[in-house]
């Protein structure tokens, strides 16, 4: 049987030794979705709750895989995330600064709601690059690009944006 695609890529995945929270990040288009899942906020719903127990549990270094692959999560994010626009042409200027959307989901009546809490109030990824006056980069003997004109590499199989891409396309 043909193992079915997740409809979204989690890169990457955060959670904690000390309990059962996780934050799930997802890169679609030019979006970065942070969505906070606590275990506190599921548990009005049991089955909810030990569904996603189930699926904390396959995170952990020592879970050894079945067949049921059934995804918590991919539920999740239907609720919250557009489909990737695959007519586009993507840059690392949308990897790297990608738009940032925050989440919490919680359980109500059996169904998971997502509470959208936000953005943030512009913070700028500051550990990318280097910050080089343009006379710095006149007289250098090494090419320099924008993120703006680096494009990526998307599999046309692709759900989502990588978090830190892999392949890229440079102008000329």
């Amino acid at each position: 049987m043909e193992q079915q695609r997740p409809i979204y890529d989690i890169d990457p995945f955060r959670s904690s030794v000390k309990n059962k929270d996780t934050q799930l990040n997802v890169y679609v288009s030019d979006k970065h979705f942070k969505i906070d899942v606590f275990e506190d906020e599921l548990k009005s719903s049991p089955a909810i709750l030990k569904e996603y127990l189930r699926q904390v549990s396959r995170q952990e270094p020592d879970f050894i895989p079945d067949e049921d692959k059934e995804g918590f999560y991919e539920d999740t994010l239907e609720e919250i995330l557009p489909p990737m626009d695959m007519s586009r042409r993507y840059t690392l200027q949308d990897c790297l600064f990608a738009e940032e959307l925050h989440y919490r989901v919680k359980a109500e009546e059996n169904e998971l709601v997502p509470v959208f809490l936000g953005k943030p109030d512009g913070k700028v990824n500051h550990l990318i690059g280097a910050q080089l006056t343009p006379s710095n980069i006149d007289y250098s003997m090494f090419p320099f690009y924008s993120p703006r004109d680096v494009h990526v590499a998307i599999d046309e199989k692709a759900t989502s944006l990588p978090a830190v891409p892999r392949q890229v396309f440079l102008p000329g």
